[in-house]
């Protein structure tokens, strides 16, 4: 892969995100505070130090985020038993339901457009999607 194929993939994920994240959903969250919530909603509990790893965020922005998410009743602070000095965060169950129905609601968005594709196209789609995955993984 030369230079201008990396721009080309990093053009189309960009802008593939952008669609997929567009607030046509209707559920009044930013884009950071929906990473957050799904998160969380994935790896619960999970605690501030792991949140930051994940979403790859500073600590003030992270706990605006979850401060917000807490006051919509979308995810719960709990005391760790262990060292009531640390807390993690699980999701409440209409933090699990919102975070559900909006990756419903994308994975249709996405099928919608894959099914446009010619079946080739398709084909090779699902061909590169481990390769896709495995170039997550290596850039986190």
């Amino acid at each position: 892969m030369d230079v201008e194929d990396a721009a080309r993939l990093r053009r189309a994920s960009a802008q593939l995100t952008r669609i997929l994240k567009a607030d046509g959903f209707g559920v009044g969250l930013t884009s950071t505070e929906e990473s957050v919530l799904g998160s969380i909603v994935m790896h619960a509990p999970i605690g501030i130090g792991e949140l930051i790893k994940l979403e790859q965020l500073h600590s003030s922005v992270l706990s605006r985020a979850i401060k917000r998410l807490s006051q919509q009743e979308l995810v719960r602070r709990e005391k760790d038993p262990g060292d009531l000095r640390s807390a993690y965060f699980e999701p409440t169950e209409a933090g699990r339901r919102l975070h559900r129905r909006v990756m419903e609601q994308r994975t249709q968005l996405l099928l919608s457009g894959v099914a446009g594709l010619t079946g080739a196209q398709q084909a090779a789609l699902r061909e590169v999607l481990p390769v896709l995955e495995s170039l997550v993984d290596a850039l986190r």
